[in-house]
Formats: C-alpha cells, sequence, structure tokens
C-alpha cells in the first residue's frame, strides 16, 4: 500500500461531513440556549425593574 493510498484512506470526505454536522449541530444548540437564557434573564430583570418602580 503506497503513502497516497494510506492517506486516502485515512480523509474519509464522508466521515469529516459527519463530523462537521455533528460539531455544527452541538454549536448550535449550545447559542440557542444561551439565547434562551439571556433572553430570561433580560426578561426577569424588566419584570423585577416594573414591579419595584411602578408607583403603588
Amino acid at each position: 500500500m503506497t503513502e497516497w493510498e494510506v492517506e486516502e484512506q485515512r480523509w474519509d470526505p464522508s466521515q469529516a461531513w459527519e463530523n462537521y454536522r455533528a460539531r455544527a449541530g452541538a454549536l448550535e444548540r449550545r447559542l440557542r440556549a444561551a439565547a434562551i437564557a439571556l433572553a430570561v434573564a433580560l426578561l426577569g430583570t424588566v419584570a423585577i425593574g416594573t414591579v419595584l418602580l411602578v408607583p403603588r
């Protein structure tokens, strides 16, 4: 087996694509969770501010 054949076996484009998709999916889930957490924190801050600042 030549060095080229060994390298060809080592680098499988379909496997590289699957790895890319898995990492992109994990990143997307992380970003979505962070965006939701930020939105909840902002809404909570606005709600608390509204309750504290509205004259009774």
